[in-house]
């Protein structure tokens, strides 16, 4: 370990003998910092480990070339900051495994990269500023910090299921245009942070395992331009999502969203037009939308919404209704003299898919992937809709989650055995529905106008329940006699 660091007077050309037998240990730190050392630098087969910071700093070597050998592991740093590699990077198939930032800083490489499919620490490509471009047909997975500041990488194509860990691909300033993120299965925390040339993000409609926008994936984006649209299979936005991307100028929610979290579309100030805040929205977070000067924020609730600190900027305009029982709304003080009266909801289209249910053979999975199917079969093509999936069924159980935008009703007399999930109900058409609540605390949400008849068989002699319901909705509930039942709360 340590042979010749520091030793800034070696230089020429470094070589091991190829011929001997004997295998050849390249220890701890043996040549760091000798950045003396020149022309290529041959790592030969019967070398048979690169030891942690072997090379790093070694700035004077023009390529690498790794021949086929027996080691199968290149340590932490073992190239580390050795900018004057240049040409292609090449991993032998035997290597299985390139530990924390082995070629970080190696900023001299600068054609195609050819990515194998193998075990990679954090920052094993990081700052590698030359890298003109990626091929990740063999690749999956990248790793924390991986390619952070390539930022002469052009925007790579990604596989069906790829796996993006947090900073994967941070400062890369070269990304330009369209990022398809429509079949990865996962994106990490700052992800595409800092990636300047991005302008837009196509997320996809149908894809079931990438559903949310994680810390400060796209902050400092601030090529985003137009409008940004969450598709409706989104759920979840976490803390600093769209952080300063000050070039978006529209926003279009995913009904399924129920939060915005602190920061995240802080100083996103190219958003000029209003705001249309969901009745699905509960929580608003610290500095969420601070310095977006919309140009109005529309509210439908009669209550106020939980907002942090500083969500909004204290001087816009707020339309609340006129029934609206406070005299703020998220620390913007509303005028009692000038009262806001609130525009009309704009009716949403509603879209709809029959199923039938068959007690003798179909369990309550089978009628569960009944529902999924239907669900997804108007899905397509049907974005800011609600989906009413009838059900042809004297009585069934219901244990689904349902989107905010899912709704189940009936075409005549059903009882739902309301087991466990969240249960929309569509009342539009005055079904005559029953539901039989098995726990004393139901997640029901309900639209339309029509009499909702509810059993309670838990046994308790009280119900709450929990969930919106629509504003214009005007429906009837009826506590039936056989219940035990005798109060309900309603947390809307």
């Amino acid at each position: 370990d340590s042979a010749f660091a520091y030793c800034s007077s070696l230089n020429g050309t470094l070589s091991f003998d190829s011929k001997q037998e004997d295998k050849i240990t390249i220890g701890m730190r043996s040549f760091y910092g000798c950045s003396n050392l020149c022309n290529r630098l041959d790592i030969t087969q019967n070398v048979d480990t690169i030891g942690e910071e072997a090379f790093a700093y070694c700035s004077g070597f023009d390529s690498l070339y790794i021949s086929y050998g027996k080691f199968e592991r290149i340590n932490s740093r073992a190239f580390f900051h050795c900018s004057g590699f240049t040409g292609s990077i090449s991993i032998p198939s035997q290597i299985t495994h390139i530990y924390d930032e082995a070629f970080s800083g190696c900023s001299g490489f600068n054609s195609r990269f050819e990515v194998p499919y193998i075990y990679y620490g954090k920052g094993v490509f990081s700052y590698c500023s030359g890298l003109e471009s990626l091929n990740l047909y063999n690749c999956y997975v990248i790793h924390d910090y991986m390619f952070q500041g390539c930022t002469s990488l052009q925007k790579p194509y990604f596989r069906s299921q790829t796996s993006l860990y947090s900073h994967s691909f941070e400062g890369c300033t070269s990304f330009t245009g369209t990022l398809d993120l429509s079949d990865v299965s996962q994106v990490g925390s700052y992800a595409f942070a800092g990636c300047t040339g991005i302008s837009k993000v196509s997320f996809g409609e149908n894809n079931n395992y990438y559903n949310y926008v994680d810390r400060y994936t796209f902050a400092n984006c601030t090529g985003l331009n137009g409008i940004l649209l969450l598709p409706d299979n989104f759920r979840t936005l976490y803390e600093g999502c769209f952080y300063n991307c000050h070039s978006i100028e529209n926003l279009i929610f995913s009904n399924s969203i129920t939060s915005i979290p602190d920061y995240a579309f802080y100083n996103c100030s190219g958003i000029k037009g209003s705001l249309t805040i969901s009745i699905n929205i509960d929580y608003i977070g610290k500095c969420a939308f601070d310095f977006v000067q919309f140009s109005e924020i529309i509210y439908y609730r009669t209550q106020p919404l939980n907002c942090g600190e500083n969500a909004f900027p204290t001087n816009l305009k707020v339309s609340v209704p006129s029934h609206y029982i406070s005299n703020e709304f998220c620390g913007i003080k509303l005028n009692d003299e000038d009262p806001v009266e609130i525009p009309t909801q704009t009716p949403v289209p509603e879209v709809s898919e029959t199923i039938i249910y068959d007690a003798e053979n179909d369990d309550s999975n089978a009628l569960n992937k009944k529902i999924e199917e239907a669900f997804n079969k108007l899905k397509n093509g049907n974005e800011n809709t609600n989906k009413v999936v009838y059900i042809n069924a004297d009585k069934y159980n219901f244990t689904s989650n349902l989107l905010p935008d899912e709704f189940i009703s009936s075409e005549g007399n059903t009882i739902i055995e309301f087991q466990e999930g969240n249960l929309n109900l569509a009342l539009d058409n005055k079904p005559n529905i029953t539901v039989q609540l098995k726990e004393s605390t139901a997640n029901l949400m309900m639209k339309g106008n029509g009499i909702l008849d509810i059993d309670s068989v838990s046994g308790s002699n009280s119900i709450n329940i929990t969930n919106n319901f629509d504003i214009n909705g005007s429906f009837t509930l009826k506590v039936l006699s056989s219940s035990k039942c005798e109060s309900i709360s309603i947390d809307s």
